[in-house]
């Protein structure tokens, strides 16, 4: 009775192991992650579902800006594959068509994952120095060497010391359970498992998921010549003239523009944007976040006709009326190489900023001193609120 009762705690500890926070049952109920949704420029068919080529050529479509927000410290995406191709763990939602054998009719399942990495690396520092005791009482009761292995890493090799990632996490559950992880739900029957095997000692495994959304592979057949399909050949779409095609991406989505059929990421098709050049500035305007050299990004004025002429704002060189409300305003210093800029007024009510798609921009304020978070180089635009006048200016962070 005792060799069983200790069998049973040794299991314990080492189901700890995985933890994703080694805490009171109780305080698994308020671990949240936000839902995710396909990208808005991901494919669909004539039904609304999503839709992706078995060449490979729409994969790039399903890039995620960045990761759902969550109360644990780590999150990734989980990409499932109907095929029974292991699952693919990282934190851009993409996955690589041809390399997984994807055919047409197959699917694809993406979700995200929220999970603490530090906690389980506390557990595993405990696992190795338990190892040896355990190996000379109870041989081949724990994976002792796959435990070794994940806590020294392979420093030469650029694997660092402990677990990294969630999918190094997920290894070692397989080694200890014997379950073989194909998919999301596998994963998580893994740590549903553990959970009701160490909830009698008060103890929880705490994460939590998004229901995601599927992917449907369909059969597409490419111009070779033009792989996006908007009447632009890849030679002119390799804008900086190299023969890479994977390098030029003017609006940074993720999607070259050989594969991309909205390369400005103006919400306008490339393909109906083809011969206009609005503002004579030599970009054609499928290359041109901002068609006729105004004070604001084409993305702000798609579908307005501020001067009721028939020409949308973003195409018309003589506007009128609702942009005379705004006024130019100084920023500095401008450029900036830091994203941290002052504002030339004293005081203001609101803020806003915009990067040279129209997105917002998130940013602290101290006073009139603004810090971009994550201040990419590129072109933005900043609008501040006075109690009685708008002003706007063009900021750039080099």
């Amino acid at each position: 009775m005792k060799r069983n009762l200790l069998l049973f705690f040794t299991l314990v500890t080492a189901m700890l192991f995985l933890t994703t926070q080694t805490a009171n049952a109780q305080a698994c109920d308020g671990v949240t992650i936000d839902p995710i949704s396909a990208p808005d420029i991901a494919p669909t068919d004539a039904d609304g579902n999503n839709t992706a080529c078995a060449n490979g050529l729409e994969d790039a479509a399903y890039a995620q800006e960045g990761l759902p927000g969550a109360s644990l410290p780590n999150v990734s995406y989980i990409i499932e594959f109907s095929n029974e191709s292991p699952v693919e763990i990282n934190e851009t939602g993409m996955w690589n068509s041809v390399d997984k054998g994807l055919q047409p009719g197959d699917m694809v399942g993406v979700r995200a994952f929220t999970y603490d990495l530090d906690s389980i690396n506390g557990s595993l520092n405990v696992a190795v120095s338990l190892c040896p005791t355990l190996d000379a009482l109870f041989p081949d009761l724990m994976p002792c060497g796959e435990i070794n292995s994940l806590a020294e890493g392979d420093p030469d090799n650029g694997d660092e010391p402990g677990l990294q990632t969630l999918g190094e996490a997920l290894d070692l559950a397989t080694a200890l359970t014997g379950v073989v992880i194909l998919s999301t739900d596998s994963a998580i029957a893994v740590l549903e498992t553990l959970n009701e095997t160490i909830m009698p000692l008060g103890l929880a495994v705490c994460f939590n998921y998004t229901e995601g959304y599927s992917v449907l592979i369909t059969e597409c057949e490419a111009n070779p010549d033009d792989l996006d399909g908007d009447g632009i050949s890849n030679a002119d779409e390799d804008i900086n003239g190299d023969g890479d095609l994977a390098n030029d991406d003017t609006d940074g989505d993720g999607v070259p523009n050989a594969q991309d059929s909205d390369d400005d990421g103006d919400t306008i098709p490339t393909a109906d944007e083809l011969g206009l050049d609005t503002d004579d500035d030599g970009i054609p305007n499928f290359l041109d976040d901002n068609d006729n050299n105004d004070e604001f990004l084409t993305v702000e004025q798609v579908g307005q006709d501020a001067d009721s002429d028939g020409i949308e704002d973003h195409v018309d060189l003589d506007i009128v009326g609702i942009y005379e409300q705004y006024i130019l305003i100084a920023v500095y210093p401008n450029p900036t190489t830091t994203g941290v800029f002052t504002v030339d007024i004293n005081q203001f009510n609101n803020i806003e900023i915009f990067n040279h798609i129209g997105q917002s921009v998130g940013f602290n304020q101290n006073g009139r001193e603004i810090s971009i978070n994550q201040a990419d180089k590129g072109l933005y635009f900043v609008k501040i609120y006075t109690q009685n006048e708008t002003y706007i200016t063009k900021l750039s962070i080099e």
